[in-house]
């Protein structure tokens, strides 16, 4: 089914394989000028014509019949040499006034299709020198012309091949916009791709990254107690287990959630449910690593529903990043929304600068990128009195605010 939004090319811009922009241009100058040359016939030059006996004084009707053919033959390769082609019919129409009488005068019609097609195909050059090299020539040629044309002629001959050069640059300059407006949507359309293919990233990366690092240490924690001569340790060990079915249920109800939303037609957020009621849920992962967690979460649920979800997959990477790398010993959450700015901070006492890790990989790009999105900024990095501190700074504008 195709798109509605697109619009359908111009003729002049639309691709044409078959060449009939070439061969529809040659086809009617052909008509014209033989509709041209046989209208000037007499009464019965017709049938004369027809039983062989050609009218005309000389064989000038062959040769105006050769001027005829000839110059619709010749337009047949204006889109492979339009500067020749411009070239030749201009020396046709030159020689056609210089031999012919204005009774079976070729028309003009022939030079001015060959002008448009030139200056359309960037034969500007070759149109221009053909055309100016022409008049000159009539006009230096006619004293020795039979039958000259007069001022008013050249005059009207000067304003028709104007006309035929402001159609070609219109059609010309259409041409390129419209090209340049293919261009544009092809750059587009990579440009959406790109930035969906990223946000799949995010949003993989931030489930996964979370709900393996919690998968992984209450695994540890597993192999850890399973002692079977301790039985309060089995019993640990098998509430860590049920802890990792929990967490794994979950990160695989996750990680459908947003392939439904991919598959979903529009723009529909990937995990819509992720708001600030649920930031508490993330301390978890770092109360299973041993680390101690402290919250104050100071912020309405009025905060947009795009800020609230931003804020809780950057809470969610950053305490993933301290489960996995700080080996810290606490770490404190605070959330507020103050002059319709959402600031988020964690900060651990872990062990700061040393964490290499964590200032590079998709993590920390993924939670930039969220705050970015969000009209907002990050920082990360290491405390001056140990541990690591990351902000996001987030502005939003509450419901119903001017």
């Amino acid at each position: 089914m195709s798109d509605p939004s697109r619009s359908r090319a111009p003729w002049w811009a639309a691709p044409d394989p078959a060449g009939w922009r070439v061969i529809l241009p040659a086809a009617v100058v052909l008509i014209v000028n033989l509709g041209s040359l046989l209208g000037g016939l007499p009464r019965d030059g017709f049938r004369r014509l027809l039983r062989g006996d050609i009218p005309g004084p000389e064989g000038e009707f062959v040769l105006a019949l050769l001027f005829a053919v000839g110059s619709a033959a010749v337009l047949l390769a204006a889109r492979a040499a339009p500067g020749p082609v411009v070239a030749g019919i201009t020396l046709l129409s030159t020689v056609d006034i210089a031999v012919s009488d204005d009774d079976v005068r070729l028309p003009a019609l022939a030079l001015a299709v060959a002008v448009v097609s030139a200056v359309v195909r960037d034969a500007r050059a070759w149109a221009l020198a053909s055309v100016v090299a022409a008049l000159l020539a009539v006009v230096l040629l006619s004293p020795v012309i039979d039958d000259p044309p007069t001022v008013g002629q050249i005059a009207w001959t000067v304003v028709l091949l104007a006309a035929a050069f402001g159609a070609g640059e219109l059609l010309r300059t259409a041409r390129e916009r419209r090209t340049r407006d293919a261009e544009a949507e092809e750059r587009r359309q990579g440009t959406a791709m790109r930035t969906e293919r990223e946000r799949l990233a995010r949003e993989l990366h931030d489930v996964l990254a979370h709900s393996l690092s919690q998968i992984s240490v209450q695994a540890g924690v597993g192999l850890h107690l399973s002692d079977p001569d301790k039985p309060e340790a089995l019993a640990r060990a098998r509430e860590a287990l049920a802890n990792v079915r929990e967490v794994s249920g979950a990160a695989l109800a996750d990680v459908r959630g947003v392939i439904g939303a991919l598959r979903a037609p529009g723009d529909a957020p990937l995990t819509p449910d992720n708001g600030l009621s649920r930031i508490p849920d993330l301390l978890r992962v770092v109360r299973d690593a041993g680390i101690e967690p402290a919250l104050d979460l100071d912020a309405t649920d009025d905060v947009p529903r795009s800020v609230q979800a931003a804020a809780y997959r950057i809470v969610q990477e950053a305490l993933t990043n301290v489960a996995r790398h700080a080996r810290a010993r606490s770490v404190a959450v605070r959330i507020s929304a103050l002059a319709r700015v959402l600031t988020i901070d964690v900060i651990d006492d872990g062990v700061g600068a040393g964490a290499t890790p964590r200032t590079g990989g998709l993590g920390l790009a993924g939670m930039s990128e969220r705050a970015q999105l969000a009209g907002g900024s990050l920082s990360a990095g290491p405390r001056a009195g140990g541990g690591w501190a990351v902000r996001a700074v987030l502005p939003f504008e509450r419901p119903g605010s001017a």
